[in-house]
């Protein structure tokens, strides 16, 4: 993707976080990017196109970064600790959540995006799918015979839980958000939660060493 092209749709998505998918017009991602509605038809012909291929985009950017991030770390439990951790601080909270929240509410609306969201919500699935058949083959967690079951159970906790933290209902914040996915997965898998708490330690610290 070329630099216009990208802050085309990195500015999409803030619009989209900021006034619906419904009320994003193509001015204001104009405005937002500092280019001509001319130039956004160019790329993306319609608001549709460009609200997919938003979408699109953050997910595969989610996956990317992800994936780059735990070739640092080669054991089971700093990589599940750390996607837990990927999950809470990617970037910026408000702005990655809000856009998934937006996905959800305007797929039920509209027939174009809702035809894309399994594929596009897959490359998420993907994260813990890998990450926990990872740890089954190499003996850290426990399969209990049905992964995608399991992965599924996971995916809504992580999507419930982000929405109470973004409304702010139950007092939750990030980081319960973070301790709950892990106590999930520690049940799901039968793995030693002072393990897994011990791994989330040491992810932390080498966040911090980073920044």
């Amino acid at each position: 993707m070329d630099a216009r092209r990208a802050a085309i749709v990195a500015a999409t998505a803030r619009v989209i976080v900021a006034n619906g998918v419904d009320s994003t017009r193509l001015a204001d991602v104009a405005e937002e990017a500092g280019v001509s509605v001319g130039l956004i038809q160019h790329y993306f012909r319609t608001k549709d196109r460009l609200v997919l291929e938003t979408f699109r985009t953050a997910a595969t950017q989610s996956r990317d970064t992800w994936r780059h991030w735990v070739t640092a770390d080669d054991e089971p439990l700093a990589r599940i600790a750390g996607l837990a951790r990927f999950i809470v601080t990617d970037d910026d909270f408000e702005l990655s959540w809000g856009l998934w929240v937006e996905f959800y509410a305007a797929s039920i609306r509209n027939r174009e995006l809702r035809k894309n969201i399994h594929r596009i919500m897959n490359l998420w699935r993907t994260l813990f799918t890998d990450c926990i058949n990872d740890g089954i083959e190499r003996g850290v967690l426990i399969s209990n015979g049905n992964v995608p079951d399991a992965v599924t159970r996971i995916v809504a906790l992580t999507d419930g839980l982000a929405i109470q933290t973004m409304l702010g209902l139950y007092d939750m914040t990030p980081a319960l958000m973070e301790s709950m996915i892990l106590d999930a997965l520690a049940d799901l898998f039968s793995v030693d939660r002072a393990a897994l708490a011990e791994a989330s330690e040491s992810v932390h610290d080498a966040a911090r060493c980073v920044r």
